[in-house]
């Protein structure tokens, strides 16, 4: 069934693919931004767990820039899908190569992408990269509030791997869902394990990039802080 889907997807007119391509990023931007926001609502007022990390007041009518911001960036980076399910070369992949497509999009990604993220703090991306940087107190919706220059960089990495190895719609579609995720929990301005003891990575996690907001100068990775401790930018 979602093979047949996958598979109709790829095969529609180009217009049509788009069209899914944005509906698609719009939902999954919207449902992990308000799942991430219900669930942190949830421990913070229900449950007394965790702790919000920055507490200061959100700029006047920050949430409503930022989701008519990141729903505009849907469109923009659904160009980037399109292009890719066009090279892509079959719609799904095994369940064992399924994973190993994802675990290559990710390796890629964080390399790639820690770089991009450095050179959008150069002088010369300022402009860029400050529309992102509005957000000093980030929301699960901080994540597509950006340039539209921008929302194409954090594509690119996408777009490389398809370019360099094969891969399926599948991985294509999951490592957007992974992505989108990664992007709601990262910018949520809040630890919920802040009150428990271990949990290691996924303690640092939540607090890596509400770090890069305040600081500007650390924390560039995306998924883990491996890049940052290996180039000395990493700040717990």
């Amino acid at each position: 069934m979602i093979e047949g889907w996958l598979t109709s997807w790829q095969a529609m007119p180009i217009a049509g693919v788009f069209v899914v391509a944005v509906v698609l990023h719009l939902a999954i931007y919207l449902a992990w931004g308000s799942a991430v926001a219900v669930s942190y609502w949830f421990l913070r007022e229900k449950a007394h767990a965790g702790r919000v990390l920055d507490e200061r007041p959100l700029f006047p009518s920050q949430l409503k820039s930022e989701l008519l911001r990141g729903s505009l960036n849907c469109g923009v980076i659904a160009v980037v899908t399109v292009l890719c399910l066009e090279l892509s070369d079959k719609p799904m992949s095994s369940g064992p190569m399924l994973a190993v497509e994802l675990l290559g999009l990710i390796a890629l990604y964080e390399v790639t992408f820690y770089f991009l993220h450095r050179l959008l703090h150069t002088k010369p991306l300022h402009a860029i990269h400050g529309v992102h940087h509005k957000s000093v107190r980030t929301t699960p919706w901080s994540g597509l509030s950006v340039h539209p220059v921008e929302a194409l960089f954090i594509e690119a990495p996408i777009l490389l791997f398809v370019l360099l190895a094969p891969v399926s719609v599948a991985a294509l579609v999951v490592f957007q869902v992974l992505l989108h995720y990664f992007s709601a929990v990262g910018h949520g301005n809040y630890d919920p394990f802040a009150r428990l003891p271990g949990f290691g990575w996924l303690k640092s996690y939540t607090r890596m990039h509400q770090l890069h907001h305040a600081h500007g100068t650390v924390n560039y990775s995306t998924f883990s802080p491996l890049m940052d401790r290996a180039f000395r930018t990493h700040e717990p």
